[in-house]
């Protein structure tokens, strides 16, 4: 191989390890936030003698590491979002016009 491409495999390398703690870092994060909301709000019963501990020194309960439990949540709330998007835009649309409408008249 040349100097190049081994250049160019370092950096794809190095990207794919910056992307990799990126996703570690949110998962860390995005997990302790749903804690506290299940403590404030009470959702958070379970015996937490079996909790499993994840990077970051988090323990969580063994559902949390359920792909069968968690893939169709996160497919959920992609949906939820979509809806909640496509209903902010086309209420921004309106706004807009109604706006444009009381300018012209």
């Amino acid at each position: 191989m040349d100097d190049k491409t081994e250049t160019h495999e370092g950096a794809d390398t190095q990207q794919y390890k910056d992307e990799n703690q990126f996703l570690k870092d949110s998962i860390v994060r995005l997990t302790k936030e749903l804690l506290v909301l299940q403590n404030e709000h009470g959702s958070n019963k379970e015996n937490t003698t079996n909790d499993v501990k994840i990077e970051g020194g988090i323990e969580v309960p063994p559902w949390m590491m359920d792909s069968s439990i968690m893939s169709p949540l996160f497919t959920a709330y992609d949906m939820r979002i979509k809806q909640l998007s496509s209903f902010i835009e086309h209420q921004g649309k309106d706004t807009f016009e109604n706006h444009l409408c009381q300018l012209f008249l």
